[in-house]
């Protein structure tokens, strides 16, 4: 019995520590785990008053978790904003954003659709105020903010609305609480405009848009949208005035997608501004 006791208690002692060590894996995995169920955070500072944000994260987890982006609305802290990387060819990359259906119906950056972004790595990427952009080896990315390094003149504001070259299309005025609970007499008026080309010459730099007026109707409980008019085809230049649903909107900057000082390259886009006229004023505007 005195050599059994101690083989025993031996046991006990090594069972001991393999429960203990499967408990320090355990909580380790359980800490990973959490970890990628937490959306993708930017990194640490380099510098002493660098206040620029640097992402360094695998694709398929942005895709699953979002990531943590500067405030839409201009304020502290960050957000969480779901987001789709789309691998389009070997140098093309598709972005899409959730973050526009999240603002109120009554703000001019209002969105039903998701935002979708076209671009190439290393171009420059417009958000809310901000801009970015990513490189990409194998399935991870780096997003850098570079919003110091393009002159102040090019930076879109916050408040603007901005349509990036070949991206989604973007509706204007659609209101999504009225649809949920129109009856069959109602109807709502809205309208659609995708950046399709810019140019620029001696004269300026100009950009090719298409409108289009939709409707949306209830048929027996289910939303039906069609088209009022044939899509529109037009030109518009820096300071071009545009009647989008009854509602005034100037064309505020076109930045075209050729290098600027420091080899920066923009994705290409135009941003749009809503002006507040009374209807006298907004008929001068026009004429």
């Amino acid at each position: 019995m005195d050599i059994v006791r101690p083989m025993a208690f031996g046991s006990v002692i090594v069972a001991g520590l393999l429960l203990l060590g499967c408990d320090v894996k355990f909580q380790r995995n359980s800490e990973r785990l959490h970890n990628l169920q937490l959306p993708v955070h930017p990194s640490e500072t380099i510098s002493p008053g660098d206040e620029s944000r640097r992402y360094d994260f695998l694709v398929a987890r942005a895709n699953a978790t979002g990531m943590m982006l500067p405030n839409a609305q201009g304020e502290a802290p960050d957000e969480r904003v779901n987001v789709v990387f789309d691998k389009l060819g070997d140098d093309r990359w598709e972005l899409s954003l959730n973050r526009a259906k999240d603002f109120p119906e009554d703000d001019f950056r209002y969105d039903q659709q998701q935002q979708r972004i076209r671009f190439a790595p290393g171009q420059l990427i417009p958000y809310y105020g901000h801009l970015f952009r990513f490189s990409f080896d194998g399935q991870r990315a780096q997003l850098e903010e570079c919003t110091e390094q393009l002159p102040s003149l090019w930076l879109p504001a916050a408040n603007s609305r901005v349509i990036t070259l070949h991206g989604s299309e973007a509706t204007f005025f659609q209101q999504a609480a009225l649809l949920a609970s129109v009856s069959q007499s109602e109807e709502d008026h809205f309208e659609t405009m995708r950046l399709v080309k810019i140019e620029t010459d001696p004269e300026g730099t100009r950009a090719q848009i298409v409108r289009s007026r939709m409707i949306v109707r209830n048929g027996d409980g289910v939303n039906e949208t069609a088209l009022l008019d044939e899509p529109k085809e037009e030109w518009v230049g820096v300071g071009s005035n545009l009647v989008v649903d009854d509602q005034l909107v100037r064309v505020k900057q076109i930045v075209p997608p050729v290098e600027m000082e420091g080899g920066l390259i923009p994705v290409g886009w135009i941003e749009l501004e809503l002006v507040d006229l009374s209807d006298v004023e907004m008929h001068r505007a026009m004429l």
